[in-house]
């Protein structure tokens, strides 16, 4: 099953950018979201989740971030491999397409997620780099905050 969101937040709707904080950069350049939607699908060896967002303006870069939570976690919060994993395993993949170019965010360590309540997650990316394929990597670092409210696909 498949939720997207619209994003809200309390008394600021019509700014949607007021609903992110963002200190995220990939190699110089910041990534700054604006809006975002998270979406749940059919659980197979994880329970499976997949946030996405968008920063405005011409150059449209996206990120899409895809957790794998175990069953024994009952909650989103906790840190996430970026790597290889076990099905036990707390497993995040996540996207950087910018500029027209998809970079795969990885880590030597880990992706640590919050829920904050109210529909509201922090993404701290922990010794992370990208890569892009045949290409060398690249640094990126940040915390991404913001509010993601699912609504019918």
């Amino acid at each position: 099953m498949f939720v997207a969101l619209a994003l809200s937040c309390g008394g600021n709707d019509d700014n949607p950018s007021a609903n992110f904080t963002a200190t995220t950069v990939l190699d110089g350049d910041p990534f700054e979201p604006v809006s975002g939607v998270y979406a749940e699908s059919a659980p197979d060896m994880h329970r499976r989740y997949i946030f996405q967002m968008q920063e405005s303006g011409a150059g449209n870069a996206s990120m899409s971030i895809e957790l794998f939570v175990p069953f024994s976690q009952q909650e989103f919060t906790g840190n996430y491999n970026m790597g290889i994993g076990e099905a036990d395993d707390a497993l995040a993949n996540v996207y950087l397409n910018k500029a027209g170019t998809t970079y795969n965010i990885s880590s030597d360590n880990l992706l640590r997620v919050t829920d904050l309540g109210n529909s509201r997650f922090r993404f701290e990316f922990i010794d992370g780099y990208a890569i892009v394929f045949q290409g060398d990597p690249v640094p990126f670092s940040g915390v991404i905050e913001g509010r993601f409210e699912p609504a019918d696909n």
